[in-house]
């Protein structure tokens, strides 16, 4: 399937089940896309894409290819310390942030980390 742009939609599902005239096969592919590549609105300014492929296991990316990584919320700091340090040396990574609660209309901002 490749490298998918994530789609932010309210409903995507409805939808393309109202308007779908597929075949079964090309139905249940697009059915997979549309779940794993679709994100509230909310999270537009993600700007996210999704490698999607049929097989499992170890996908090596060009360090290149890694611009910035966002820790979630409850990320241990051990693991932050460390992801930064192996993204530093084997990517060039010098841009990191971590989600945090807020007070903002969606509760939650992203502070670059030091």
């Amino acid at each position: 399937m490749g490298v998918q742009n994530v789609d932010y939609h309210p409903e995507p599902l409805p939808e393309f089940l109202k308007n779908c005239t597929m075949k079964p096969e090309a139905f249940v592919r697009e059915l997979l896309r549309i779940y794993l590549s679709t994100k509230s609105p909310a999270w537009e300014y993600e700007k996210e894409a999704r490698i999607i492929l049929k097989r499992h296991g170890i996908l090596n990316i060009p360090g290149k290819f890694i611009k910035e990584i966002c820790f979630g919320l409850q990320t241990p700091q051990v693991d932050i310390d460390l992801v930064t340090k192996l993204a530093q040396d084997y990517c060039g990574c010098t841009s990191f942030s971590q989600m945090i609660r807020s007070e903002s209309e969606f509760g939650f901002t992203i502070p670059k980390l030091d």
